[in-house]
């Protein structure tokens, strides 16, 4: 699943388990093993998961942006042209 559809179902688990009483019983998969949890159990650790998933996304689009620009220097330094294929 790509990381921007993990972060809105992390968005929406969030949204969901917020508007429910804190000691209904709820189901996380932890590594592979379905848990039985409570909600005030589950909801600070999605939530905590979807800002660290929405810090590294941010991250990752930084190194992409900061190759990219490397790549275009290093084309412009070495003059290095890409043909177009017909």
């Amino acid at each position: 699943m790509p990381k921007s559809k993990i972060r809105v179902a992390k968005s929406l688990v969030v949204d969901t388990l917020k508007d429910v009483d804190q000691d209904r019983v709820c189901y996380r998969m932890i590594g592979g093993v379905l848990v039985e949890r409570t909600v005030k159990e589950v909801l600070p650790a999605v939530s905590h998961n979807k800002e660290q998933l929405a810090i590294f996304l941010e991250n990752l689009n930084q190194q992409i942006e900061k190759k990219g620009r490397e790549i275009n220097e290093f084309k412009e330094k070495y003059n290095i042209q890409i043909r177009k294929e017909a």
